[in-house]
């Protein structure tokens, strides 16, 4: 009795006319679409570096973050000391007996927050995506559910489930889901307290089913585990440094008080500062290491638009070299710059708004730099000024 050849992918269990190709043996066969999938997965594990290869040294990863991050010197040491503790415990914690060690930062607008989480992915090659807090809902009510944070990271691990449970969240505008008053509300806030406790398992750990984009191995779904997901949580919160101004002070009247709490403090709010802001307790718990990012100084933007790695200044000498044009601006210049964007008080945030007003005339008009035969524009102080 002859075998029969067979006739659908023993891999996904589709016809050989419902796909282009239907590679067979006289015992298996497999379809073009099964190979791509292989080939990719091959593909992300080569150019992805393995846990195991990290380094775990944390002076290592500040280092690497220093080249991309101006200042914030000790929110960098402490972002390096709890990334590795992270990874540590997904790697050797066989007994879950280590808990997570999410990180909360606060500070304000434009002091780097975000650079330092997707700098840390580009060190550890692990899937990164942001979400804003202020678009997820509590679950049952119009907005986007909390899995919508797994289903992004998913997807931003090319639906690598391994490298999805390896990945970075950072949820930004954490400081606008604050409940209205530090007393537990009484009915749905979908808005506040209620997406809080919507990201608390999530945070912690649990299991999340998603749709997978293709029906692999015959199924259409993945269940994703985020006990190894780091999250990395952010805001503003603006008003939260006088809260805990208040709250010292307060502590230093009376008899048997202590004045010596210094003025700069590198724990400048404490879980306890935060949850009169309007977090609560089960929220705090989750994200043990608060790391603060302090307001950049015109000396600080200065550097950050000459930084020869991600600088500001390097990107639009990209668009006036592609014409053949070197962009130079003076120093003095660089200051003007600088100095307007801490008048704006956007930090480093509004730099690129501010080159978009400088350099848009020159860019418009580039043509006519072109036939006139220019190949460097020298842009001085008083140049910057006169848009700003």
């Amino acid at each position: 009795m002859s075998e029969t050849t067979p006739s659908q992918c023993n891999f996904c269990g589709k016809n050989h006319d419902q796909v282009v190709k239907l590679i067979v043996s006289s015992t298996a066969a497999i379809c073009n679409e099964c190979i791509s999938l292989c080939t990719d997965i091959l593909s992300k594990q080569s150019k992805t570096k393995p846990q195991e290869e990290f380094d775990l040294n944390p002076q290592a990863i500040y280092n690497y973050i220093d080249k991309y991050v101006i200042s914030q010197r000790y929110a960098k040491e402490k972002l390096a000391v709890s990334v590795i503790n992270h990874y540590k415990r997904c790697m050797f914690d066989d007994k879950n007996q280590v808990e997570k060690t999410n990180i909360l930062f606060w500070g304000p607008t434009g002091t780097g927050k975000t650079l330092l989480a997707k700098t840390i992915a580009d060190y550890l090659g692990v899937p990164f995506v942001i979400i804003d807090a202020t678009t997820i809902t509590e679950a049952g009510y119009v907005g986007n559910d909390v899995d919508i944070i797994i289903d992004k990271l998913y997807h931003a691990s090319e639906f690598d489930v391994d490298q999805t449970e390896r990945g970075i969240v950072f949820i930004d505008e954490v400081d606008k889901i604050a409940r209205s008053s530090e007393t537990p509300s009484t009915g749905k806030d979908i808005n506040g307290e209620g997406v809080q406790q919507a990201l608390l398992k999530m945070v912690e750990g649990t299991t999340i089913k998603l749709s997978s984009p293709k029906k692999v191995f015959g199924t259409d779904s993945v269940e994703i585990n985020t006990g190894k997901i780091l999250f990395v949580a952010s805001g503003a919160f603006v008003g939260l440094d006088e809260l805990a101004k208040k709250r010292r002070s307060s502590a230093g009247i009376g008899f048997g008080s202590s004045n010596l709490l210094p003025t700069q403090s590198r724990f400048p709010a404490d879980p306890v500062d935060f949850i009169k802001f309007g977090m609560i307790p089960e929220f705090m718990g989750r994200f043990p290491s608060i790391v603060h990012t302090e307001q950049l100084t015109i000396d600080d933007l200065f550097e950050v638009i000459k930084n020869k790695n991600n600088g500001i200044l390097e990107q639009y000498k990209f668009y006036f070299g592609a014409s053949a044009i070197e962009l130079e601006i003076d120093d003095d210049g660089l200051k003007a710059i600088a100095e307007h964007a801490i008048k704006i008080k956007l930090g480093a945030r509004g730099l690129r708004s501010i080159f978009e007003i400088i350099t848009h005339d020159y860019l418009f008009n580039i043509g006519k730099l072109i036939e006139q035969d220019t190949k460097k524009l020298k842009l001085t102080r008083e140049d910057v000024i006169k848009y700003l």
